[in-house]
């Protein structure tokens, strides 16, 4: 044997085999990698195409940019404190620098430990979740990352289907494409819901722990990060110990990925203090709801929709003053009839308070802006100060009480005072001081009925229910206590219409002002008229019909006004800088008893109010001077002849006593008067229409709010 011959062969025969080997060696190496190599590819393919192509029930990246959550509108006091909130989701927010860091760290660590890292998709996460899933022989892992989580709560139903997760998929990818990752964390921090009716950390934070999300504790910030898994089930309102476990849960979480150290654990461990109820009861929504939904009503949603008022994060800055709004509703729970109270600074015509009912829960219905009602002797005032503007007339311009009629026959008026009495000739202080029915009257027919419409429109009386007949004089139009207010505003600050004003300033979410109030104040008055019609009501009410209206140490002027049958009472007046109007009467029409005057009724109620708000405002306690003495026009002088009832007297007569009643409106019938009076305007065709109209609103309001 040829030993040679035999190695030769041995050594070919291995390099042969180590040949082979190394071929298959490399053939295996080439197709383990062509695998993920083209698994990549698809991957990247399958990315490009999310990305670029448009795809059925995917929103484009266009609409992932504008995009924005429901967020909670909020109305602020005029000290800047939130006092409402409407909304859909009870949203408001935040930029991630203006969050607890801590609330990042916990989030991140029990929902997406990789989330910095993928790409919006983690095939390891889904692989995970499957795994445990088939362990445990149900789902208790999705393998969603944050930012599919967030294209889910964006945009898509919980449907458990393919096609839902595809498209879940498919905006995770625009998503991380479009955004950073800390605007993807930010927004997803916004987004979720934790239970409670509070959706995002923010609402979360004020919800559980009465606080603001900058300063969530590290234990506090697990336990919400927990409860996003089932926030119905494990939020601290509904199981104080599941949201503890899911706490707990969370520390480990941020332990084992190092989010934090083993001390920090232990000491978060410890219970956390939660508020005593959860935050956003429904009574905590609106505190004041009189006010907050008249501003709803008439402001947010007739320029803005349902959408805009309730979801569109406005931040509403309004004129309330909480201690007046709150003195407010106190006084009201403690009447026994239904009232209405209204507030306003007679400067620029801010409504510090407003109040429409003894108890919101029991009554809707807003009777100091809804509520049509006629104010008797209050309105008098008003028809006096277009004499002393047009006419130049004064406090000591004297005036027939005597009798008058209108009309013939069944259907003759005749307007009486109070007490049936009749005084001759009286000055006009005395006639205002006393509520005289019968020199409101003559006063009307000497300035025109016509011209004193026009005169108490300027002065902010925008009912549609008003007279142009007699009656006008004693208050036969139906109008509102936030109209009086308004009007009596000219007499407080000499001369000026101001517009009442319950909103100052609207901004929108992210700042923008949508709208600031001007302030319109309009010389209606001259100061002679305003001022000397304010001089008399300080007397009505220091020895007139008004002195239960008198607060001491202050000048206050206003006038009591009751209707037939004592249905309605109402006080209307102010201070230096602020006036209010109480009206008190019930929503049936039923009378308020024998004898509930304005004076015995509603200015006490009035009393009470004021006094609380000349304390709380500071106001001063007297009016300016007067600087303006004679009147803008001549006086006539003739004017007598023209009416034989009118003449000038240099002193004014004492007050005569109790307020009177409206007197009963003029016949439907239209006659001539039994004393011709050229200056006297003819009765209306239908003298009553003005109580078929208010009745008519009545209805259609008690039908409205369900009042019976």
């Amino acid at each position: 044997m040829n030993w040679k011959h035999v190695r030769e062969t041995k050594t070919s025969k291995c390099i042969d085999f180590a040949g082979r080997l190394c071929s298959a060696a490399v053939l295996l190496l080439v197709r383990l990698s062509v695998i993920p190599i083209l698994l990549w590819l698809s991957w990247e393919f399958a990315v490009h195409a999310a990305l670029r192509f448009d795809i059925e029930g995917v929103p484009s990246v266009e609409e992932l940019r504008s995009y924005r959550p429901m967020r909670t509108t909020v109305l602020f006091d005029r000290y800047g404190k939130p006092f409402a909130r409407f909304f859909i989701e009870d949203r408001v927010e935040l930029p991630l620098s203006g969050m607890s860091p801590w609330i990042s760290k916990a989030v991140v660590a029990a929902e997406d430990a990789r989330f910095p890292s993928h790409r919006g998709v983690s095939l390891a996460a889904i692989a995970r979740a499957a795994i445990e899933n088939r362990r445990a022989g149900t789902i208790r892992q999705g393998g969603s990352t944050i930012t599919q989580q967030l294209a889910r709560n964006m945009f898509l139903s919980r449907e458990r289907t393919i096609e839902r997760k595809v498209r879940e998929a498919i905006i995770a990818f625009r998503l991380e494409n479009e955004f950073s990752k800390e605007e993807i964390l930010e927004k997803y921090l916004n987004e979720i819901y934790f239970g409670r009716g509070a959706w995002g950390v923010e609402t979360a934070s004020q919800v559980y722990f009465g606080k603001h999300a900058r300063d969530l504790s590290l234990g506090e910030a697990a336990l919400l990060a927990g409860v996003i898994p089932s926030p119905n089930r494990t939020n601290p309102g509904a199981s104080p110990d599941a949201a503890e476990a899911g706490k707990r849960r969370v520390l480990a979480r941020m332990f084992e990925t190092g989010a934090i150290s083993a001390q920090e654990r232990s000491d978060a461990e410890a219970p956390v203090a939660l508020v005593p109820e959860p935050g956003n009861l429904p009574s905590a929504h609106v505190r004041y709801p009189y006010y907050a939904m008249r501003v709803l009503n008439d402001t947010l949603l007739p320029q803005y929709g349902v959408n805009g008022a309730y979801g569109g994060g406005l931040r509403v800055h309004t004129m309330l003053d909480p201690d007046l709004q709150e003195a407010g509703e106190r006084i009201a729970a403690r009447s026994k009839h239904q009232l209405a109270i209204v507030g306003l600074d007679s400067e620029t015509g801010g409504v510090r308070a407003l109040v429409g009912g003894k108890d919101w829960h029991e009554s809707q219905f807003d009777r100091a802006v809804q509520a049509y009602r006629q104010p008797g002797s209050a309105f008098k005032p008003l028809v006096y100060a277009t004499l002393f503007e047009k006419k130049g007339w004064s406090g000591a311009t004297t005036i027939q009480d005597a009798p008058i009629s209108f009309g013939s026959g069944r259907n003759r008026w005749s307007p009486r005072n109070y007490d049936g009495k009749f005084r001759g000739s009286v000055t006009v202080e005395r006639a205002i001081i006393g509520s005289l029915n019968v020199p409101a009257v003559r006063a009307l027919s000497a300035a025109g009925a016509k011209v004193v419409a026009e005169t108490v429109r300027s002065m902010g009386i925008t009912t549609p229910y008003l007279p142009d007949n007699p009656t006008m004089a004693l208050g036969s139009a139906s109008l509102t206590p936030l109209e009086m207010a308004a009007a009596f505003s000219v007499f407080g600050n000499g001369g000026y219409r101001i517009v009442p004003t319950l909103v100052r300033e609207i901004r929108d979410a992210d700042g923008n002002v949508l709208f600031k109030a001007e302030e319109e104040k309009k010389r209606v008055l001259s100061e002679y008229a305003a001022n000397g019609i304010r001089d008399i009501l300080i007397k009505a009410v220091s020895s007139g019909t008004g002195r239960a209206a008198r607060i001491d140490g202050f000048q206050v002027f206003g006038k009591t006004g009751t209707t037939n049958d004592f249905r309605d009472a109402w006080f209307v007046g102010g201070i230096p800088g602020f006036c209010a109007a109480v009206y008190v009467g019930d929503d049936d029409r039923k009378p308020l008893g024998k004898g509930a005057t304005g004076g015995k009724i509603a200015a006490p109620i009035w009393q009470d109010f004021m006094e609380y708000a000349a304390d709380a405002l500071s106001a001063p306690t007297a009016f300016p001077k007067n600087t303006e003495k004679t009147p803008p026009v001549p006086r006539e002088r003739g004017a007598q002849e023209k009416t034989d009832f009118v003449e000038e007297s240099e002193t004014a007569s004492p007050a005569p006593p109790p307020e009177p009643v409206q007197a009963a409106p003029p016949p439907a019938e239209e006659k001539r008067p039994r004393i011709v009076q050229p200056a006297l305007p003819p009765a209306a065709p239908d003298a009553m229409l003005i109580e078929t109209e208010t009745e008519k609103k009545l209805r259609e309001l008690l039908e409205k709010y369900k009042i019976e």
